[in-house]
């Protein structure tokens, strides 16, 4: 079955993108129509054995009844249950989803609802790890984590279609604010802290005793789950993490990509 597409719906006001969690269609299906069918299959078999104790008690009498019965017990308390429960499952997350709008998203799950507003995010961490078999992508695990006020925090995974996608509009409703706020802060002399070892401040990166002003020519790389800050010109690696020690690691690249000008 095919992938299900991010919807994309329109008003005067929002926009608003919908993302389903993987195989969603799928597995609600088949936990309906699984369901639906083990309790027809009890249903039948549980009339085939009222057949049987009907004819038994006619041929031998009552005798037999206690004997009979005991056979439909287990279809009882096994099988419509069991098919009972999926039919419940698929009706409660029927509408599983997470709804991206102008003001946040919104996480329909069973019958929990959690939301999160942009402009209470104060960090960004977003790590994508690429899965190699015989030198080829075979997957991508997505790890995204939002910090907001009070240390709130929202982790979404790879249980989505278009994860890709969802991140990429993750970003692009959060990270200009972050670094808006971030400019500000620079220019006021607050430091950020992203690592023990590397800072930024108004003149520029500090990692470990050495400064690097905005307007160095510096790159960032991330490769196997780590985070490296280089010199440009010469590739000289200056810094070099696990990607799990950053804090706020989107805006860290951020930066790095578009050093800021304060100097208006």
């Amino acid at each position: 079955m095919s992938a299900e597409s991010p919807h994309k719906i329109m008003n005067e006001e929002n926009e608003i993108r919908v993302f389903f969690p993987k195989d969603h269609n799928f597995k609600r299906w088949v936990m309906l129509i699984s369901g639906g069918l083990l309790i027809l299959a009890a249903s039948l078999f549980l009339t085939l054995i009222a057949l049987n104790i009907y004819t038994s008690v006619l041929r031998h009498g009552r005798a037999v009844l206690l004997n009979k019965i005991t056979g439909i017990f287990p279809m009882l308390l096994i099988l419509i249950p069991i098919g009972l429960l999926l039919i419940l499952w698929a009706k409660n997350h029927w509408e599983d989803r997470l709804i991206l709008n102008e003001s946040g998203l919104v996480q329909k799950k069973g019958k929990k609802e959690q939301s999160w507003l942009w402009d209470e995010t104060e960090k960004l961490d977003t790590i994508i790890t690429e899965i190699r078999f015989g030198g080829s992508d075979v997957a991508t695990r997505v790890k995204l984590l939002l910090t907001g006020t009070n240390n709130k925090k929202w982790l979404i995974r790879n249980h989505y279609e278009n994860i890709l996608n969802l991140v990429d509009h993750i970003r692009e409703k959060v990270l200009p604010d972050l670094y808006h706020q971030a400019k500000q802060n620079l220019a006021c002399d607050q430091e950020i802290e992203f690592h023990a070892g590397l800072f930024a401040g108004k003149e520029g990166l500090r990692i470990g005793d050495q400064q690097i002003p905005w307007d160095e020519q510096i790159i960032s790389q991330v490769k196997s789950n780590k985070l490296i800050i280089k010199d440009q010109e010469n590739q000289k690696p200056l810094f070099k993490t696990k990607l799990k020690k950053i804090k706020n690691l989107d805006l860290l690249l951020c930066l790095v990509e578009n050093p800021p000008d304060l100097s208006i």
